[in-house]
Formats: C-alpha cells, structure tokens, sequence
C-alpha cells in the first residue's frame, strides 16, 4: 500500500468536492484518471467522479439509488475487491497489474 494519507486538515474543501482525491493522486504522483476509488456515500462517488477517477460504491450506508452514479456498483467490499483483484488478474505470487493504467497487486489492467 503506498504511504499517502490525505485527512481532513490537508484540504479546504471536503466531499463531494474532488480536492482530497486530486491531492492524494498528486502525492502519489499519478494521473487521477489512473485511480480507483471505493465509497460508500454519494457525496465520495461524485468527489471522485469530479476527479476523473473510476468509483466504485459499496452498498454498505446507502441505498442503490444514492449509489447509481459510480462505474460500478456491490453489496460489500469483499465483492469490490474481488472485482479488482479479478480484473488486475491477480494471481497467488502476487504479480503486478494496473487499475486505469497505474499499478496494483495482480497481473492485468482495469480501466472505465
């Protein structure tokens, strides 16, 4: 997992503003459009959606209907994990693959 942490106190604005999304991709010096977002709230969906990132929601707060803008959509984070890691095409040595065009755990690409 990289080492960047974005908290409240490092931005002006919070969700659904893009702000913490836009900073935590510059810190980790990578394209937003190269990032995977996870929420669970609509106010996060369209922070990140704003930022050009791909989200996915988790149906763990909110109702389908607060979720629908998100690229996807799963009744746990189990599920949208294993999308990710199924997508990546991860495997047991734990090859390297890419979300969007930048790295994760696993051996393929997932993109929008």
């Amino acid at each position: 997992m990289p080492e960047v942490c974005v908290c409240a106190e490092d931005v002006s604005e919070g969700k659904p503003s893009p702000e913490g999304y836009l900073t935590a991709a510059a810190r980790l010096g990578v394209d937003p459009v190269r990032c995977l977002v996870v929420e669970d709230a609509s106010a996060g969906i369209a922070a990140g959606l704003a930022a050009g990132c791909t989200v996915y929601a988790v149906g763990s707060t909110q109702g389908p209907e607060e979720l629908r803008d998100a690229h996807r959509c799963f009744g746990s984070l189990g599920e949208a994990v294993g999308a990710v890691l199924r997508a990546a095409g991860a495997d047991e040595d734990g090859g390297r693959g890419e979300i969007g065009g930048g790295p994760v755990a696993g051996g393929g690409t997932l993109g929008r």
